[in-house]
């Protein structure tokens, strides 16, 4: 149940996360389509290969709590250091407030700002499968309960979001 929670509580932090970063490069860029786009493809590709990394170098060290805390404090300085280079990005890269910003400016932002947290997010969604695998003996494939858990803590997050915040 303890589990349960937490993967519920991931996906509540998730969405709230991706909104706040969402509303943070709309604001302060002059974005179109094509911008998010590059966004939205950069955050699924760091979520991906944080997925695919999930074996790597902190499993040595530490057991799963231990990652999963570490993780998340890594999570809220990537955060802030996010918004921060947002707010200040047009000033790092010599761009006046009603001029557009070259895609590239863009990508390298985006890709300083968004490929870590969606690294984080995606070893910390691999972890919680590996861990769920281990404790639940379900006949269906643990992947789809954590996504299932994961899902519903998005519409929470969702709700929170766009009504309490």
């Amino acid at each position: 149940m303890k589990l349960k929670i937490l993967i519920i509580n991931f996906g509540v932090i998730s969405i709230l996360i991706q909104t706040v970063i969402i509303r943070e490069f709309i604001s302060n860029f002059n974005i179109n389509e094509l911008y998010l786009g590059i966004a939205y493809t950069l955050w699924l590709f760091g979520f991906g290969f944080g997925a695919i990394i999930k074996g790597s170098f902190l499993k040595r060290i530490l057991n799963f709590s231990q990652r999963l805390i570490v993780l998340n404090v890594v999570l809220v300085f990537q955060l802030s250091i996010t918004i921060i280079i947002f707010q200040f990005s047009k000033n790092i890269f010599n761009i006046s407030t009603v001029e557009y910003i070259s895609i590239y400016d863009t990508m390298i932002i985006l890709m300083i700002c968004l490929l870590p947290i969606g690294l984080n997010l995606g070893y910390q969604f691999s972890l919680l499968i590996s861990v769920y695998l281990e404790e639940s003996n379900k006949s269906i494939h643990p992947a789809v309960s954590v996504y299932t858990y994961d899902c519903l803590g998005n519409f929470i997050g969702g709700i929170i979001i766009s009504f309490i915040l």
